[in-house]
């Protein structure tokens, strides 16, 4: 079946606009690459103005005004490939197998001046430009993707004359216009009239003048062949060249020429579909027709003149047409009553005239099966989604969006389970209930400018920085308060004025100097880092050059889709406003002066792209400076190294050909701050030896071979492989995945399925070994949470080595709210068989987290609580059974308060009742016990909060004992410290490693917060009669309604740091990526 596309329509410019227009994955398809590529998710910085699917909708692109285009792989939103361009892209298709993309790109002045479009093909899946063919064309008026032939909409010579010289003229000089308009030549029109009508009269021969028959049919055809040769002339009927997809070489031109028209190709016949407007001469009345073709009798090669097999009168104009080859439909739009017509290829009536919610249409489309119709409008500040029925014509779904998602593009997945929504430069998916289920964006922006500091030690980067522009809306405010007065004959007193004035201001946003100012990330070139500072006002002139020449910073910028299409464009921007004061005249002179900040950057030429280049003259090294986020970072290398924050390594992701991958396998290869901070070449020799041993331990941590990370080393290989035919979005919860699997070396071990980064056969995954083969092929039945799914599988061979992981995201929305049950286990203990060693609070924390989590949860909540005497390490392990029939959409939290304390091995323990204090090993619960609590449950939100001393990850090797603290408030016994290494005021390389980078290992898929590091103690207060920890998070549930993992994380943090001025500093053992769910 062929692929729908989508046809955009171009509305209709009179040629006494122009002036006006000129002053204003699935599995890879194509094999798998062993050299994945590092994507840091920038998206576009400009509109979208083109967005098209693959044909099997596992891939999706999208053409910006930023001179770009993005490929996403659509399981997983990821960003496959972005390619510049370096013109604006208007539209992007892709081709039946979606083994190369099509674009068209182009100044946005293209066919009103001399400059012209391109259309350009590209390997999708390497990127490389394959050809192109350039045409003289609007960017309004697009290319048609037909069954063997691309159809460009070229200007016809007229209009290319035209487009010529306004490209050339000076407006500014009024005699020019008369110029311009010559050009269209109307005087031949009149004297080839002129010429014909003598031809006729004497063809005629000589008529009665008193015989008003004969002079009334002398007028008629005299009427026709002036008008014949008027419509003749229409400028904006546009040639079509045939073009071979493949090789965009020119295969043929239709005959005629058409200035709205559309493709369809249903019963193996290809139509073209024309509307057209002819005037009846006795009348002297326009008809309006659609006129249908079949494609072939259009060729110029053919020997006869084409006739349309159809013509269907309309009793008004109509715009627009959209249609579906799987049923022969297409619809076209009146504009006089704001509806929507259907009609069929081989039908002669109108099916069925469907009215819009919306005032304004935003565009129609049809399902693929044709048994859908989707019609999309805006009334402001609303959209509307409308689902009709192609047979009976109801409607089946209307989907009414708020303000946030008004919009001018709108597409449906190839699935009809969704619609995807452009606002600016980002798409949200949007479900058949019109709630979001995911995005396609960047994680990135444009600064606004950037220079080194005093000190060229470091660089500030500002964002969302912008001039003052206070004054300018006041100023432009009060111009037009005038010029309506003077364009309506009325005259205002100054408090008339003022009043207008102060009215149409409050309709703006309100404004603050600060507002304007935007905030810098000021980028550590030393130790690595950026941190958020305050902005001041907008300026220029910034340094970007190094005292020493040594270093440079620039941006990859890329030229603006505003880019002046007449020479003479400043010329008439200093044309003065009619009807507006000298005084307020004057006050505008400054945002109209072309050397002025104001018009620099509003009609800049080039404009700023996220990436910014700090560049080592002396090396050649450039390292690209990246926002991500708000408040995240990430340095690059050319060769994939980089050193990122926690946060902004989680956006990452890996790509090979169209094939993505998460960040996780990778970021233990090319997280390295050590070779960035070489590569800028200002840290010291102590601090790069500290991050590589911080990075040579975190790799002995993970247990991972380093042979792995050579590019020739073979990796086992695992997927899904029903992938493809598995939905993004489901009602039903239970979910069948074939799981295939091989390596071409070794046996396999073991392999895993991560829900949400939980494993679903235990941290460690499921044996293989009794198959004793290096091939796996298998089938497991799952059971999807509600809402977003990531689901992945990996199998690791007997050498250890782990196939990468290939995301795949399937949305549960089942048609009944699944009951979601907090499961809460709290185990406290401050009284202890040997009672020297009793605190005060332990038990008072677990009574008071319950307490508190019974309001937020009410009736959906289960509580276990073991107190003192009754926690013993059997009762604890007990616990499993009823974590074991928990469901999958429920939440699970573990808090521990009390004594955690190391063995001599450094092994962690925490209290139970009768613990040997001297040996916690005897009698004392391991911290391994207490989270395997958590593994292999049901329930996926999974929690463990331990407040106890040295509950935080320690690095047994460089662990040293400390003479033991006196202090009662203490819940520890014995301190340990880190050996001290020889590099006055650096970490530890654990401390190192854990502050730098992300836990990639082995996990239960729970998030573990730990109240203090593995070296410090956890703190009880009597003021606050709870231990410190406790308190914070007590503290958090009174002053915030809901709380995420991620916000308990960072605010309980910095609160308990806060109140132990910086003697204990909770940590995680373990977080989880994927999901950041609610703790209430």
């Amino acid at each position: 079946m062929k692929p729908n596309y989508r046809f955009f329509h171009f509305n209709k410019i009179f040629i006494a606009n122009f002036i006006i227009l000129l002053l204003n994955a699935g599995t890879n398809i194509f094999g798998q690459q062993k050299k994945p590529v590092l994507k840091v998710p920038m998206g576009h910085q400009q509109i979208i103005n083109s967005i098209a699917f693959s044909t099997d909708g596992k891939l999706l692109a999208t053409a910006s005004a930023d001179n770009t285009f993005i490929i996403w792989d659509t399981k997983t939103g990821f960003e496959l490939r972005k390619i510049k361009i370096g013109q604006p892209v208007h539209q992007i298709f892709f081709s039946p197998d979606a083994s190369f993309v099509v674009t068209v790109s182009g100044q946005n002045t293209a066919g009103l001046t001399n400059e012209k479009l391109d259309v350009k093909s590209w390997d999708t899946k390497t990127g490389k430009l394959l050809n192109q063919y350039q045409y003289s064309g609007l960017p309004t008026q697009l290319i048609i993707p037909a069954s063997e032939n691309i159809l460009v909409a070229e200007n016809s010579a007229d209009m290319q004359k035209i487009a010529t010289a306004a490209g050339n003229m000076n407006f500014t000089d009024p005699t020019n216009i008369n110029n311009y308009t010559s050009t269209i030549n109307y005087d031949s029109i009149g004297k080839a009239a002129a010429k014909h009508g003598e031809d006729l009269v004497k063809k005629m021969g000589s008529i009665d003048i008193n015989d008003p028959k004969a002079v009334e049919e002398l007028r008629k055809n005299m009427m026709k062949e002036i008008m014949g040769n008027v419509n003749a002339f229409n400028p904006l009927q546009k040639n079509f060249i045939q073009l071979d997809p493949r090789t965009l070489k020119p295969t043929g031109q239709l005959s005629i020429g058409f200035e709205n028209a559309n493709y369809i190709r249903y019963d193996n016949i290809d139509y073209f579909i024309s509307l057209e407007k002819e005037t009846d001469y006795s009348t002297r009345k326009t008809i309006h027709t659609i006129n249908i073709w079949e494609l072939d009798k259009l060729k110029k090669s053919q020997p006869t003149k084409a006739l349309p097999v159809k013509k269907i009168p309309l009793s008004s104009q109509v715009y627009s047409i959209a249609t579906s080859p799987a049923k022969g439909f297409f619809t076209t739009l009146s504009r006089r009553n704001a509806s929507i017509h259907l009609w069929k290829i081989n039908e002669p009536a109108l099916l069925k005239e469907f009215s819009i919610k919306g005032k304004s249409l935003i565009g129609t489309e049809f399902s693929r099966d044709g048994n859908k119709l989707y019609t999309y409008s805006s009334t402001y500040p609303e959209t509307y989604i409308e689902v009709w029925n192609t047979t009976t014509y109801q409607q089946e779904n209307l989907i009414q969006l708020p303000l946030k998602y008004f919009t001018g593009r709108i597409i449906s997945e190839p699935s009809g389970e969704s619609f995807l929504l452009a606002y600016m430069w980002n798409l949200v998916r949007i479900n058949n209930a019109g709630d979001s289920t995911g995005e396609f964006r960047g994680r990135s922006s444009s600064p606004s400018y950037y220079g080194f500091t005093p000190n060229e030690r470091e660089v500030y980067i500002n964002y969302y920085g912008f001039p003052d522009m206070r004054d300018y809306l006041l100023v432009s405010t009060e111009a037009g308060v005038e010029y309506e007065a003077y364009r309506t004959g009325k005259i205002l007193t100054k408090e008339e004025k003022e009043k207008l004035v102060k009215q149409q201001m409050q309709l703006l946003p309100p404004a603050t100097s600060q507002s304007y100012n935007g905030y810098n990330l000021i980028w550590d070139l030393t130790h690595g880092g950026a941190i958020v500072s305050k902005a001041n006002a907008f300026s220029t002139g910034h340094k970007t050059i190094s005292d020493d020449k040594k270093y440079h910073l620039e941006n990859e910028k890329f030229e603006s889709g505003n880019r002046i299409g007449n020479p003479h464009m400043k010329e008439l921007l200093q044309r003065p406003v009619e009807g507006i004061s000298k005084e307020t005249a004057e006050k505008l002179k400054k945002y109209k002066d072309p050397n002025g900040i104001y018009y620099k950057l509003m009609f800049a030429d080039y404009l700023n792209s996220p990436v910014t280049l700090l560049i080592n003259k002396k090396t050649n090294d450039s390292i690209s400076l990246i926002k991500i986020d708000s408040l995240d970072w990430i340095m690059t290398l050319k060769n994939n190294y980089y050193m990122t924050s926690k946060n902004g390594a989680k956006a990452l992701s890996y790509v090979s050909g169209i094939q993505v991958y998460p960040f996780e396998q990778f970021d233990l290869k090319y997280n390295r701050p050590d070779k960035v901070l070489k590569a800028i070449g200002l840290a010291e020799p102590a601090l790069l030896e500290a991050y590589r041993m911080a990075y040579i331990k975190r790799i002995k941590k993970a247990g991972i071979d380093t042979l792995q990370f050579k590019d020739e080393f073979e990796l086992p290989e695992a997927d899904i492989n029903n992938r493809n035919q598995i939905s993004n979005t489901t009602k039903t919860q239970n979910l069948k995945l074939d799981i295939i699997a091989s390596d071409k070396n070794s046996n396999l071990d073991r392999y895993n399925i991560w829900v949400n980064e939980v494993p679903l056969f235990g941290k460690n995954g499921k044996s293989l070994k009794s198959l004793n083969s290096k091939k796996l092929n298998t089938t497991v039945n799952i059971i999807l949470s509600k809402g977003t799914n990531k689901i992945e599988t990996s199998v690791t061979n007997i050498a250890g080595v782990e196939s990468y992981r290939i995301p795949l995201l399937v949305n549960f929305t089942p048609d009944q709210d699944i009951k979601e049950t907090l499961h809460f286990i709290g185990i406290g203990i401050d009284k202890f068989a040997d009672s020297k060693y009793n605190l005060q609070y332990s038990a008072k924390d677990i009574r008071d987290l319950s307490k508190k989590l019974k309001e937020k949860y009410g009736s959906n909540i289960i509580i276990d609580t073991f107190l003192n005497e009754d926690v013993t390490v059997a009762a604890i392990k007990s616990l499993k059974q009823k974590l074991l029939k928990t469901n999958e959409n429920d939440k699970v939290v573990i808090a521990y308060s009390g004594h955690g304390l190391l063995s001599k091995e450094y092994d962690y323990y925490l209290s139970t009742y009768s613990i040997n204090f001297e040996k916690p090993e005897e009698g004392g619960l391991s911290y391994d016990d207490l989270e395997n609590l958590l593994d292999s449950i049901p329930a996926r939100k999974k929690l463990m909060l331990i407040d106890a001393c040295h509950s935080g990850e320690v690095d047994k090797e460089d662990l040293v004992a400390l003479n033991a603290s006196s202090d009662s408030l203490i819940k520890g016994l014995k301190p340990v410290a880190y050996k001290k290494e020889n590099q006055l005021g650096l970490k530890n390389s654990f401390e190192l490693m854990q502050s730098l980078f992300v836990n990639v290992g082995k996990s239960t898929g729970a998030t573990i917060i730990s109240a203090a590091a593995g070296t410090q103690f956890a703190l009880e207060r009597n003021d606050l009669k709870n231990g410190v920890f406790t308190f914070s998070i007590l503290e958090a549930m009174k002053q915030y309604s809901t709380m995420k993992i991620s916000q308990l994380k960072k605010i309980v943090g910095e609160r308990v740091e806060q109140l132990t001025k910086g003697m204990q500093k909770p940590t995680s053992r373990n977080e989880t990526i994927a999901v950041d769910w609610s703790m209430w």
